[in-house]
């Protein structure tokens, strides 16, 4: 019978082998095992999944409701694999009410190798206490004579299914993977390998109880004990029978060639769970392989880095792909890359060290993956401590010294009849004591220092209330600029309140359509666009274009900045029909007024074009783009540091349309330009190009020339 399977496809042996076997279960498992052993080329090509699937079903009914197994009633299926079936259960004798998740192994499994290692996972579970391992809870023998263990109900999804459903940040999904680390790590030091990470065995939890957000690892169906006294000489599988045990899509290249399994088999399933929730898929596409290219790829196939394979980061972020890209590349796309080596004494030595990596790269202290060298470190460094103790004391004074002077000039201009005097002596020092003062200062300074000068800043907003509680004018003016520096420290939550103090007591002051109320409420909506909250963006970027509307006829510059302003954040709603209206009438005006003597005024054509790329007008975003480039070309050096990104964005309109030989010389030009002008200070800029050469020429069929630009990409 087994060499009348082979005459057949294998897609035809399932269906062949039930009807020649004729309900005689032994025959039936015995041509199975002949088949399984039947080697082709090397030892994954003794899998024969399609068989195993067949057969499977045919020994597992699906009608299982109300079905006894022990003291608990099946509910309904929630999953198959190798050795059984995964039920969800209660308790039905009466002595208490519990639902449970029930491993079963079906009846025509009962073979003494799939028994042994369903009773080794059962007894592994019994030894693994932690809290984002799913827990044992019972086990037993059905009355069948089917062993059966029960653990239990994680309510949840898969851990890629969870990240997606919430849009998860890049951070949120680092750290749901430490919680995993700790959870394999424990496993380790209890000698056990678990052989099978993947997302489907790693739940996270749902609903409101407390264990909401948990990570939970499941199935220790095939994982490796690194001591057999673990479990007793009894328990261990004394032969192999069927195809390796693994799941190729997330097997290391040591389990493809069938070779000694170690924790860093965990560390590389690790990087491919990491890597999937990065860049939203895996690194290599085995489905439909033979298993001959599956074992080739997975041993030799080195990965994309994270960053240049992403799908869906930028969904995940909310924001244009190339600026959600650039929070994989360096650190990430360097652990992600080590974990992920071919040879397993190249990645990381211990799960532990990989989550370590991890909490530095969350700390932005320098990984250990890193190549280390003194300039990585010294830019670590000056992220973390960019403004010192002096430039904090400093900021002090200055602000004290803002306050003072202006409470004496406030003394002095109480006096004064003249509105009009009293306006223009106010604005000039506000600018000159507070924005300008704080013009340099941004998120990337130090945490400590940062929270040094948010502390002083808070401080001088609290004398600002305190002392100008008469001049409602002079106090929203500190206070918006008080706002504005959180603002650019990405303080958003220490900003708010003080851009909605500033707006109100420019009501006050002036009544609720006049320009300094637009002016807070534009700030409102940059603080809101840059939390995610859209609408509310939206809301206050329109109330400042009705007050300019209104009131500012005369000042049609304003009114098209602000409709600038509401097409971009229109366009990240996904409205980019909407946005495209805003923009027809605000681009006339740039060009009637400003023409082409602006640098400025090419970011406004260039993020039009951005609008007409999403609406596939790809010929309107060609000229816009063109335009933009023809204002830098009259307005500013040719060197200017939007040149090589405008030239990027014409290139990738033209290769949406296939037109690769009009994007290949636009590339080469910003490449030229980044290396020799902004190498430096542009490094991400530089990447995007790159990326995009490589990219270019492995869709161009040209692999040796995309591996001269990757190279480069490497080398960073």
């Amino acid at each position: 019978m087994f060499e009348a399977a082979l005459e057949h496809e294998p897609s035809e042996r399932v269906a062949f082998l039930e009807a020649a076997c004729a309900g005689d279960e032994d025959l039936l498992r015995e041509v199975a095992s002949l088949l399984q052993s039947h080697a082709e080329e090397g030892p994954v090509d003794r899998m024969m999944e399609d068989i195993n699937e067949g057969i499977h079903g045919r020994l597992m009914p699906d009608a299982v409701e109300g079905r006894r197994v022990g003291p608990y009633a099946l509910i309904e299926e929630l999953g198959r694999g190798g050795t059984g079936q995964v039920f969800r259960a209660r308790r039905a004798d009466g002595q208490f009410e519990q639902e449970v998740a029930l491993k079963l192994i079906a009846v025509g499994l009962l073979s003494d190798e799939v028994r042994t290692r369903f009773l080794m996972e059962r007894q592994i579970l019994a030894s693994l206490q932690h809290p984002n391992i799913a827990r044992l809870l019972d086990g037993g023998v059905s009355e069948q004579g089917q062993p059966y263990f029960v653990l239990e109900v994680v309510p949840g999804e898969p851990i890629d299914r969870y990240c997606a459903t919430h849009r998860l940040p890049i951070e949120e999904r680092v750290q749901l993977v430490l919680d995993v680390c700790d959870a394999v790590q424990y496993a380790h030091r209890q000698l056990v390998v678990h052989r099978d990470l993947k997302p489907s065995n790693i739940l996270v939890a749902e609903g409101q109880e407390a264990e909401a957000g948990r990570v939970k690892l499941l199935d220790f169906g095939i994982a490796k004990l690194l001591d057999p006294g673990v479990v007793g000489e009894d328990l261990l599988p004394k032969t192999r029978t069927g195809g390796l045990p693994m799941t190729p899509a997330y097997a290391s290249p040591e389990q493809v060639r069938g070779e000694t399994i170690t924790t860093a088999s965990d560390v590389y399933q690790l990087g491919l769970v990491l890597y999937e929730l990065l860049a939203g898929r895996r690194p290599y596409s085995v489905e439909g392989r033979r298993p001959s290219e599956v074992e080739r790829i997975v041993c030799e196939q080195e990965p994309v880095r994270p960053s240049a394979a992403a799908t869906e980061v930028a969904a995940v972020e909310g924001q244009e792909p190339r600026a959600a890209r650039r929070k994989l590349r360096g650190d990430l796309d360097t652990i992600v890359l080590k974990a992920l080596r071919k040879e397993p004494n190249r990645r990381y030595d211990s799960v532990q060290q990989l989550a370590d990596d991890l909490r530095r790269y969350l700390q932005g202290r320098p990984v250990s993956a890193h190549p280390d060298s003194w300039a990585y470190r010294g830019r670590k460094f000056v992220r973390r401590h960019r403004w010192g103790v002096a430039v904090t004391a400093l900021v002090g004074v200055l602000l004290t010294a803002s306050v003072m002077a202006l409470s004496v000039q406030n003394t002095r201009l109480a006096e004064e009849r003249d509105r009009a005097a009293l306006e223009a002596t106010k604005k000039a020092h506000v600018q000159d004591f507070m924005i300008q003062l704080f013009s340099h200062t941004d998120a990337a300074t130090a945490p400590a220092e940062v929270a040094a000068i948010s502390d002083v800043l808070d401080r001088g907003a609290a004398r600002v209330a305190r002392d100008l509680a008469d001049h409602p004018a002079i106090r929203a003016d500190m206070l918006q600029a008080v706002g504005a520096v959180h603002q650019q420290l990405e303080q958003y939550a220490a900003a708010r309140p003080l851009l909605e103090d500033a707006l109100h007591a420019f009501e006050a002051a002036y009544g609720p359509a006049h320009p300094s109320v637009a002016s807070a409420a534009r700030d409102l909506a940059e603080v809101a666009r840059a939390e995610g909250d859209l609408g509310r963006a939206e809301a206050f970027y329109r109330r400042a274009l009705s007050i300019y509307e209104d009131a500012a006829a005369d000042h049609p510059m304003r009114i098209a900045a602000a409709r600038h302003e509401l097409a971009v954040v229109l366009h990240d709603k996904g409205q980019p029909t909407s946005a495209r209206a805003l923009f027809d009438k605000a681009l006339p005006v740039y060009r009637n007024t400003l023409g082409h003597s602006h640098a400025s005024a090419a970011e406004v054509f260039a993020a039009a074009a951005a609008v007409e790329q999403t609406l596939h007008n790809y010929a309107r975003a060609d000229a816009l783009l063109e335009e933009a480039l023809a204002i830098l070309d009259h307005a500013a050096r040719p060197d200017h540091p939007d040149r090589p990104r405008y030239l990027l964005d014409r290139a990738s309109v033209a290769r949406a349309q296939g037109a690769y030989t009009e994007a290949e010389p636009l590339l080469i030009e910003a490449h030229t330009l980044v290396q020799t002008h902004h190498a430096a200070t542009a490094p991400e800029l530089r990447e995007d190009v790159l990326e995009a050469l490589v990219s270019m020429y492995r869709e161009l069929g040209q692999p040796e020339t995309a591996d001269t630009y990757d190279m480069l990409l490497a080398g960073r």
